[in-house]
Order: C-alpha cells, then sequence, then structure tokens
C-alpha cells in the first residue's frame, strides 16, 4: 500500500506523483480532515480516503489542518506487508533494477527513508536534506506511535523521531 495525506494546492505535481505510484500499487490511501475528503475527492476519483480524526486544528488550534501520523498508523494496523507513507508531491521512477525494488526488498523487517530529489526546469538535481519525504514501513510497528498523536503530516519533528526511534528500540533501520 502507499499512504499519502493530498492537499488543495500543486494539484497537477500530486496528480503526476499519483501516476507515478500506480504503476507500483493498485493500493493508494490518503488520510485527511473530514472537511477535505468531499473537495478532493472528485480531483482524485482513483484514491482510497481515510478520514484523520486527530488534526493539527483540533489538537492544537494550528491554522495549517494537517492529519495525525498516529491515525496513519492506526488505519495500517493490521498490514501483514510493508507500506510506503510519501508526501504527495515526490514521483517514484520504477522499472526493473531501480530504487523501487531495492526499498521494497529491504524493507520487510525495518525501516527505509529516504529524501526527494528537487529538480528544476532546467535539469538540474538538488537532494533536499531538511528532513525525510517517504518511509517505506514494515508491518508490526504500530506500538512505536503509542500516545503520539502531536505528529502530523505536513509538520517536522517526527520524520527525525521515527528513525531514532527504531535505533533506540534497537529495531535497526536497513
Amino acid at each position: 500500500k502507499i499512504i499519502t495525506s493530498l492537499y488543495l494546492k500543486h494539484i497537477k505535481v500530486q496528480l503526476d506523483a499519483i501516476d507515478s505510484w500506480q504503476e507500483l500499487s493498485p493500493q493508494i490511501y490518503s488520510i485527511n480532515p473530514k472537511t477535505d475528503i468531499p473537495l478532493l475527492e472528485p480531483i482524485f476519483p482513483a484514491i482510497n480516503f481515510i478520514e484523520s480524526n486527530n488534526t493539527t486544528t483540533s489538537l492544537y488550534g494550528w491554522h495549517k489542518d494537517c492529519p495525525s501520523v498516529l491515525d496513519i498508523i492506526k488505519s495500517l494496523k493490521s498490514e501483514t506487508q510493508p507500506y510506503l507513507l510519501i508526501n504527495s508531491d515526490i514521483s517514484i521512477e520504477a522499472g526493473k533494477g531501480s530504487l523501487w525494488d531495492l526499498i521494497a526488498a529491504r524493507s520487510t523487517e525495518g525501516l527505509v527513508l529516504g529524501h526527494r530529489i528537487d529538480i528544476d526546469d532546467l535539469g538540474k538535481r538538488e537532494v533536499y536534506s531538511d528532513g525525510f519525504d517517504w518511509f517505506m514501513i514494515g508491518p508490526h510497528f504500530d506500538h512505536l506511535f503509542s500516545g503520539r498523536r502531536h505528529f502530523a503530516i505536513g509538520y517536522p519533528w517526527w520524520d527525525y523521531w521515527l528513525p531514532l526511534t527504531y535505533i533506540r528500540k534497537q529495531i535497526m533501520p536497513t
């Protein structure tokens, strides 16, 4: 499964990203606040939406309403296969021998994570290293997020907390 959180800006970039994912998985999910889902469904008809009950607005009154990472993890609790948690504007290059194949092969027991590569209009590539943009998470690690309602998609902290917690709990990342 591929899990993201779509938003109502930069629609073309997100549609392009989703097109690149559909070759990899027919199961693409977006977790969003209840109020956003009716606005997003007509734009992204191939996506399965999951309602986030804990958002940054409901938890903290923040102006940007982002879903809780804990809600994502809870929705995947019964998963037996690794799943990809990815920013909605990231395209994936697939194909035999691709990075995707390597990621999928190494994620069954732990965590694989990475940065995106920004490509400008002239084709210049630059690694974005101020945070992580995708995680391939092995199954049965939802207990790490117990009580972590404050982690939200679109806000920092949790993307550093997750690999550090894997290391601290001796669940070594691959």
